[in-house]
């Protein structure tokens, strides 16, 4: 099992671990995310986070924060860099939309 994975579920069994399980739903450092996943999986998420009085969604996000962290860390140095420059266009282009949608038109046209 992954450690940090291993470390997660050790925060979220022991209510008097020093570090709970994270839950900032409201941030602007954060975004929510819908994914798919098996009903099977879907139902053991809730059943864990009823059992260990979480919200479901935290312990979804901090799950895929840490696979996503593992993920990039499996890529090669080319590939992280090729994502960076993606990342970088990505960006510009919101920003350059984000603009244009603030743009003021005092003829309203």
């Amino acid at each position: 099992m992954n450690a940090e994975i291993g470390k997660l579920m050790d925060q979220l069994c022991n209510p008097d671990s020093e570090s709970s399980v994270s839950c900032d739903l409201t941030s602007s450092s954060v975004r929510q995310v819908g994914a798919p996943i098996d009903t099977a999986l879907y139902h053991d998420l809730k059943t864990l986070a009823a059992f260990y009085r979480k919200d479901e969604n935290c312990i979804a996000g901090e799950l895929l924060t840490i696979a996503l962290k593992e993920a990039f860390s499996m890529l090669s140095e080319e590939q992280r860099e090729h994502l960076k420059v993606e990342q970088i266009s990505f960006e510009r282009q919101s920003a350059e939309r984000h603009m244009e949608q603030q743009r003021y038109d005092p003829g309203c046209t």
